[in-house]
C-alpha cells in the first residue's frame, strides 16, 4: 500500500535546522506554560524568538500598553486652566489667618480639624 499526498511525499525535504529548533522551543514554552513552570531560555532561544518576531510583538505589545496608560494618565490629570484655578485657591487658602478662638457653634476639636483639613487640602 501507498500513501500519498504532500506529507508523505518520498521527494520531501527533511526540515531545515531553523524550522526544527523554532518547534522544540515552542514545545518547551508549551509545556512550560501547561505545567505553570518556569523555564531557562538560551543565547540561541532567544535568537530564535527575534528571528521568528516575537521579540517584535512582544515590543508592541509593551509599546501598546504604555500609550494605554499614558491615555489613562492625560485623562486622569486636570487641565491646565483648572490647575490654574487650583493653584489660586490654594494661595488663597494659604493667606487666610489661622484663628484660634472658636465661633459660635464650634468647639475647639472642630477649629483643630478644620485647621488640619485645611492644611491637607493645601498639601494635597
Amino acid at each position: 500500500m501507498t500513501i500519498e499526498g504532500p506529507a508523505f511525499s518520498a521527494s520531501r525535504q527533511a526540515p531545515s535546522p531553523f524550522g526544527t529548533a523554532i518547534i522544540n522551543l515552542d514545545r518547551k514554552i508549551s509545556n512550560a506554560i501547561q505545567h505553570r513552570r518556569g523555564i531557562r531560555l538560551t543565547p540561541e532561544d532567544l535568537d530564535l524568538l527575534t528571528l521568528s518576531g516575537a521579540i517584535a510583538l512582544l515590543g508592541d505589545a509593551r509599546n501598546q500598553v504604555q500609550k494605554e496608560n499614558a491615555e489613562w494618565r492625560s485623562k486622569a490629570v486636570s487641565t491646565p486652566e483648572a490647575n490654574i484655578t487650583s493653584i489660586t485657591s490654594r494661595a488663597k487658602a494659604a493667606s487666610l489667618p489661622v484663628r484660634n478662638c472658636t465661633s459660635v457653634g464650634m468647639t475647639a476639636t472642630q477649629v483643630g480639624s478644620n485647621a488640619r483639613a485645611l492644611a491637607r487640602q493645601m498639601f494635597s
